[in-house]
């Protein structure tokens, strides 16, 4: 497994967000940066609070792969987030 650098967070505040598991997606929910979900077999971030629409569009998510492990922030890199994906 390798981490993979997938989103610049917006703040230091935003680097201590934890991800926030919400299942699968569901349309006219509100979602906030650091959620997760599933969608069109696969895993999403949220990168851009916002409401969902009727449809998932990959506006406001930053697809991570089939499974997310972990997350944390690298300390070589500040400001981004990173994911141990299988």
């Amino acid at each position: 497994m390798a981490w993979d650098q997938i989103a610049r967070l917006a703040s230091a505040d935003a680097v201590a967000a934890k991800l926030v598991e919400r299942g699968l997606w569901v349309a006219s929910t509100a979602y906030a940066p650091g959620d997760v979900v599933t969608a069109n077999y696969s895993r999403w971030y949220c990168t851009t609070a916002h409401t969902a629409g009727a449809v998932f569009s990959p506006t406001n998510w930053i697809n991570v792969g089939p499974a997310i492990i972990a997350a944390a922030t690298d300390p070589g890199v500040p400001g981004w987030l990173w994911v141990k994906v299988p």
